[in-house]
């Protein structure tokens, strides 16, 4: 759910200008407050995980470790910031992927075919090259692709 409102980040603008106006969460709350709100949400998900690890089964300690950097991202987010948005929404989605999957023992042996496929997605769907590196904090140094 707190993945949902970074993608609404970007788009807060003309959802709040739109007739009638798109009622979002982060049009309802603000940059501001919808951060906190998805930071909070991915936070108590992570407790959420932690407590089903100890009072039903040990894999949802996983969930736990998964998905706590994902609340630490969605704190860290600037939601009026294209590269920080993108990054920050790629990286909760992976989070939250890993979250879901480890939970699941059964699952498990499947891992290495979602991982394939989810390069092979990848490889297919590439970002345009100004998103290229997105999820991946450029130095300000950088000034462009290398050469080899």
């Amino acid at each position: 759910m707190a993945m949902l409102v970074v993608h609404h980040y970007l788009d807060e603008p003309m959802d709040a200008g739109a007739t009638p106006p798109k009622r979002t969460t982060v049009v309802a709350l603000g940059f501001r407050n919808a951060r906190r709100y998805a930071g909070i949400m991915a936070a108590l998900a992570a407790l959420l995980y932690a407590t089903l690890g100890a009072t039903v089964h040990p894999a949802f300690f996983l969930g736990a470790i998964f998905t706590a950097p994902a609340a630490w991202i969605h704190f860290r987010i600037e939601p009026t910031d294209l590269k920080s948005v993108t990054r920050g929404e790629l990286r909760v989605i992976q989070l939250g992927v890993a979250a879901g999957l480890s939970t699941a023992p059964a699952l498990w042996p499947l891992l290495p075919i979602a991982a394939v496929g989810y390069f092979a997605h990848l490889a297919v769907a590439a970002p345009p090259a100004e998103l290229a590196r997105a999820w991946r904090k450029v130095r300000a140094t950088d000034s462009g692709p290398r050469r080899p």
